[in-house]
């Protein structure tokens, strides 16, 4: 991520080697074969996105899908799931049919598992409210078609700023390409 970062900045923010020679003023080292040192930093650049890969490759798919089942569904979602079953959700404190839990079916089609609860009580650790749920009046909610996309999009949305997958897999591949279209733009422009 961080050579990434740096050919992000050097490229983009229009950097270039002056009288064909790079000075670090750190260890007092005078660089003159400037055209080693860019191939240097695309061998740098390629090789971290390959050791990222080897690493994470497939993580990034399975962890986004757990955490978008921990989502707590917004206002459209809930919408369209009391639609769905004809009665209004409960809200906060409320005893009523809720959410439950969100996830994909056997045929591979994401659904919302709605229960009415039963009961409630006071956690005895955290203090938090806890729900016991009637198991026969649970309800498979598929998501159709025109709104399926929508509402995943949004579920999506919310697990990327609210759990780290999506900054810890989905970021550094993004900060690469950037990188990458930086340095290539560059080929062949006036400078």
């Amino acid at each position: 991520m961080v050579s990434s970062c740096a050919f992000i900045i050097f490229c983009f923010g229009g950097g270039e080697f002056l009288d064909s020679s790079v000075q670090l003023s750190v260890i007092n080292a005078k660089f003159s074969n400037t055209g080693f040192l860019i191939a240097a930093a695309w061998i740098v650049l390629f090789w971290c996105m390959y050791r990222y890969w080897l690493e994470f490759a497939g993580i990034f798919r399975k962890s986004i899908y757990t955490e978008m089942c921990k989502v707590t569904p917004g206002r459209m979602f809930r919408w369209y799931i009391e639609k769905r079953i004809g009665t209004p959700l409960a809200k906060d404190k409320q005893m009523g049919m809720r959410i439950v839990e969100l996830r994909k079916n056997q045929d591979g089609r994401w659904c919302a598992i709605v229960k009415q609860t039963s009961g409630k009580g006071n956690d005895k650790i955290t203090g938090e409210i806890t729900y016991r749920y009637e198991e026969t009046t649970a309800q498979e909610i598929k998501l159709r078609t025109p709104w399926r996309k929508t509402l995943m999009f949004t579920i999506w949305i919310r697990a990327c700023y609210q759990y780290p997958s999506f900054s810890t897999y989905a970021v550094p591949p993004i900060l690469w390409i950037t990188a990458v279209y930086g340095g290539l733009s560059r080929i062949g422009a006036p400078q």
